[in-house]
């Protein structure tokens, strides 16, 4: 994953957050994700090479500055305080709150990656 990826990526992961896409509760995620939402939620770092679900991988290439553009404004939306009432696709149920502890922690490992 490039920079551009990256960027487009966590732009699918809080359109999910703001309620702009919601894709299904998945099954994985019923199943397991009571277990890694503790340590999704603790503010500690993320994992590095922690699996990702299909619809959340960007495999093809994207404008740096055009993801940029959409990252930074996804996150306003965000920070303005637009979260979903809908289940994450792998952690079920989130409060406002926790929402933006896991955004947080998602934001940061990926920025992190590339030394921002």
């Amino acid at each position: 994953m490039d920079v551009a990826q990256m960027m487009a990526h966590c732009h699918v992961i809080l359109q999910m957050a703001t309620g702009e896409w919601n894709p299904p509760y998945t099954l994985i995620g019923k199943l397991l994700g009571r277990f890694f939402r503790v340590s999704a939620l603790n503010g500690q770092p993320q994992p590095h090479n922690t699996p990702t679900l299909p619809g959340f991988r960007i495999l093809e290439a994207r404008n740096f500055a055009e993801e940029k553009t959409r990252l930074v404004a996804i996150l306003r939306t965000f920070q303005s305080g637009q979260v979903t009432k809908q289940p994450h696709a792998f952690f079920g149920h989130l409060t406002p709150e926790e929402w933006g502890v896991q955004q947080y922690g998602h934001v940061n490992h990926h920025l992190s990656q590339f030394g921002v």
